[in-house]
């Protein structure tokens, strides 16, 4: 795909979040990454997650998806029913550059208000 087609997908994409009433700050998607990740969720892990959730569901993350991080957080919310669908049946661990590992545990009734239980890489061997 050229720029031009990139750029017209990215400003389609910004205003289709812009015209809607979504607001990451209170959202249950937040609230899912921070449950996981600790309030230290920042444009690298947000990215990181949803390429990899994208790969893994095979769902469409372009570049006009995850240039910015509140594009990242739309895309999260759009397909929000197909993480939970997928993460219902899959856990994903993720290694991060400073060697710290984490893993993404199936969805489950242990949260009711998240529905995703969140268990760090390291204890699973106490499991």
């Amino acid at each position: 795909m050229n720029e031009f087609a990139e750029a017209i997908l990215e400003k389609n994409f910004i205003q289709k979040m812009n015209s809607s009433d979504y607001k990451a700050k209170h959202s249950k998607e937040l609230q899912w990454l921070n449950f996981v990740f600790g309030h230290k969720v920042n444009y690298s892990i947000i990215r990181s997650i949803c390429m990899m959730l994208a790969e893994a569901i095979g769902l469409h993350f372009g570049r006009e998806c995850y240039r910015r991080k509140s594009t990242c957080f739309f895309w999260l919310h759009l397909y929000f029913k197909e993480i939970q669908d997928y993460l219902s049946y899959h856990s994903i661990s993720m290694e991060f550059t400073d060697g710290s590992r984490i893993c993404i545990r199936p969805f489950s009734e242990l949260s009711p208000e998240l529905n995703s239980p969140h268990v760090p890489f390291n204890d699973l061997d106490h499991m």
